[in-house]
């Protein structure tokens, strides 16, 4: 008889362990200070639980669930009125440190605008991604990375600059910042007001070769412009000024050109920019048909 009744609470024992298993409301990886609630499903029969973390019993934690914040394997002993204890889980959760903040170092700091500036991280975390925002609505990435700011005036402008790094595990570090000051370049706009398009020349055939070219100072800095050099090209003598409002120049051979502007501001910065210049004459196009059609029918194509 007693045989039977073993056999019978056995059975009744395996019944309401069947299918029984810890469920988690979110991921079990996650960054500091995150969590994740762990329950038993199906929770009927089950009068009481102790839930365990890496082998050793959770002080009061009896509750039919448990906020897991720490790493380590989770299980649950669990119980059913005068039926042994039984442990079911095995839950691997694992929180995941927040990347200490970055350190970096700049060089170049306190130059002209348009030259590079180079940002190094000097505490690197091994397989980690470093987000850059350069303070300027630029990013960038990398331990080491550069960057150029287009400052236009006579002054300085002042960013500020700062890094993230991301784990390997996806968590992101606190911002570090620094502040850093640019002097200013200046403008060295210049445009063609009589052609179109601008700076090329189409002549017909039999037209002379020269291509009279005037171009117009439209920098915006030219009240703090100190000097401005003009190279053609065309191997012809470069001007060279401490200010002027137009140019003209001639060029006599066909081609194409680049005109480099190179401006220099009160504070020795400078800036230089290229325009391509065109002196050549219009395509030749010609029309021919294949013979005249009579009574086509639609849709027909012709050449």
């Amino acid at each position: 008889m007693k045989y039977y009744l073993i056999i019978f609470l056995s059975f009744l024992f395996m019944s309401f362990c069947k299918g029984q298993a810890i469920t988690a409301s979110g991921p079990v990886s996650f960054c500091v200070p995150g969590s994740v609630t762990l329950s038993v499903s199906p929770a009927t029969g089950i009068t009481g639980y102790q839930w365990i973390r890496t082998g050793a019993d959770i002080v009061s934690a009896t509750g039919a669930t448990y906020l897991a914040s720490i790493s380590g394997t989770y299980s649950v002993r669990l119980k059913r009125g005068t039926l042994s204890d039984t442990t079911i889980g095995q839950v691997q959760v694992v929180s995941n440190p927040i990347p200490s903040v970055p350190v970096f170092s700049i060089s170049n700091a306190n130059q002209c605008a348009s030259e590079p500036v180079t940002f190094n991280i000097t505490n690197p975390l091994s397989g980690a991604a470093f987000e850059w925002d350069f303070g300027d609505l630029v990013k960038g990435t990398g331990i080491s990375t550069s960057h150029i700011y287009e400052a236009i005036g006579n002054l300085i402008s002042t960013y500020t600059i700062s890094v993230k790094v991301k784990s390997s595990a996806g968590c992101i570090s606190p911002a570090s910042t620094q502040q850093l000051v640019i002097k200013q370049k200046p403008s060295a706009l210049i445009d063609d007001f009589l052609n179109t398009p601008k700076f090329t020349r189409c002549a017909s055939a039999g037209s002379s070769l020269d291509f009279s070219l005037d171009i117009s100072n439209t920098s915006n800095t030219t009240t703090t412009n100190s000097l401005y050099q003009i190279d053609w090209g065309d191997n012809s003598a470069p001007f060279s000024s401490s200010s002027y409002s137009s140019l003209n120049h001639i060029y006599t051979a066909l081609g194409y050109f680049t005109i480099t502007n190179k401006v220099t501001g009160q504070n020795g910065c400078t800036n230089t920019i290229l325009k391509t210049v065109y002196n050549g004459s219009n395509p030749g196009v010609g029309l021919s048909s294949g013979g005249s059609t009579i009574q086509q029918c639609t849709p027909a194509t012709d050449t």
